[in-house]
């Protein structure tokens, strides 16, 4: 990330999903803010495939229109600002993916929508997440940000991702929490990234309590975090864990 001696830059976070921006990276955006930068967020979907969470009451609306509203009070907690939509379908987490969903869209497609947003917004960073917790979404997105992004020099780009010692934690303890969450039927050893890999640690303890409050912010969804041993919840959220790629 751009140091706080340097003048104030401009960060594009660009995430699958509604969430994305406050379960994954949301300490990245507080710690951009802080420093005086400038931080806008691009969701390619509402998150419209996402599990309502237990006694959650849409009143009657989609899942789609309050995730967005989600999003919208989440990013204004963390202090960002959000852009429309790059208009897509959640793809969910398998199955048959929708033509225009993250997954069902051509990638060279995919890849010029973002490229489009780029170009209208000029970032001097991006974020995206790496595609680590196994979501097809989230690995399609990274693949469609990294190529925008490596066609047009002078942004920096940075993956966000999970260290896989600390998601082999998170197993064992979501094996008694939730044992049919879907992300513990993907091999350990390919869940998150490895440590050899990680080029940038953020220490975010300063943001740890603004990061809950934005993941709050997401009701209608089951935090990943939810029912987390202190010790553990603590781990994810204090520090963030980057790839720089350019």
């Amino acid at each position: 990330m751009p140091d706080q001696a340097r003048e104030s830059a401009r960060v594009l976070v660009v995430v699958a999903h509604p969430d994305d921006e406050s379960f994954g990276c949301g300490s990245v955006i507080a710690e951009a803010i802080a420093r005086g930068h400038t931080v806008e967020v691009c969701c390619a979907s509402l998150g419209e495939e996402g599990e309502v969470a237990a006694g959650y009451d849409l009143a009657g609306r989609s899942l789609g229109e309050v995730r967005h509203g989600e999003l919208l009070a989440a990013a204004a907690v963390l202090g960002a600002d959000v852009l429309e939509p790059l208009g897509l379908r959640d793809s969910g987490w398998d199955g048959p993916a929708a033509p225009e969903s993250i997954c069902g869209l051509d990638a060279g497609e995919l890849t010029d929508r973002v490229a489009a947003v780029l170009a209208e917004r000029g970032p001097d960073v991006v974020v995206t997440l790496a595609g680590d917790d196994g979501h097809r979404d989230h690995r399609r997105l990274d693949e469609a940000v990294t190529a925008a992004v490596l066609a047009r020099p002078g942004a920096r780009l940075y993956r966000w991702c999970l260290p896989n010692d600390l998601m082999r934690r998170w197993a064992d303890e979501m094996t008694e929490l939730r044992p049919d969450t879907a992300h513990l039927a993907i091999e350990l050893a390919a869940l998150g990234t490895p440590a050899e890999q990680v080029t940038t640690v953020l220490d975010a303890s300063a943001h740890v309590a603004l990061r809950w409050k934005a993941i709050a912010a997401h009701a209608s969804q089951t935090s990943p975090y939810e029912g987390l041993s202190p010790e553990l919840a603590d781990a994810f959220l204090s520090a963030d864990h980057l790839i720089r790629v350019v």
